[in-house]
């Protein structure tokens, strides 16, 4: 039996807008069977065999952190697709896009709360390429 092909898997972040910064982004990469060897990475990484999901994180990604990579290795996968879908998630301090919050406003008594810090936490998802 062929033994299973070998991927050298390299993901990367960048930080494109001065003055932004965002906080514990983590990226979840499905890697299936045994945990893959790290090469190299910015921030920590965990693996859980269990689901199979190769988690980085990096924890304050600002001007001083603007960009980063991790780069393993994994023979597990039985093509690329398997490491699809990968999941992003991180906070960032204030709003990313142009918005503004005035006041809030208590649900039942709609009387202004005083005690408000902005704060945003996005999940989304993303399409990332993967070089092997």
């Amino acid at each position: 039996t062929p033994a299973p092909p070998t991927y050298q898997v390299n993901v990367e972040y960048e930080l494109t807008k001065d003055g932004w910064e965002v906080h514990n982004l983590q990226v979840l990469i499905p890697v299936p069977g045994e945990a893959p060897a790290i090469a190299s990475a910015v921030g920590e990484t965990t693996y859980d065999k269990r689901n199979g999901v190769l988690a980085w994180t990096v924890g304050l990604v600002d001007a001083s952190n603007a960009s980063g990579s991790i780069e393993f290795t994994t023979a597990a996968a039985g093509s690329a697709d398997a490491f699809f879908p990968i999941q992003v998630g991180f906070g960032a301090p204030r709003p990313l896009c142009d918005i503004e919050v005035p006041e809030v406003l208590d649900a039942e008594s709609q009387q202004p709360r005083h005690r408000f810090a902005p704060f945003i936490s996005v999940q989304c998802g993303v399409r990332l390429r993967i070089f092997w």
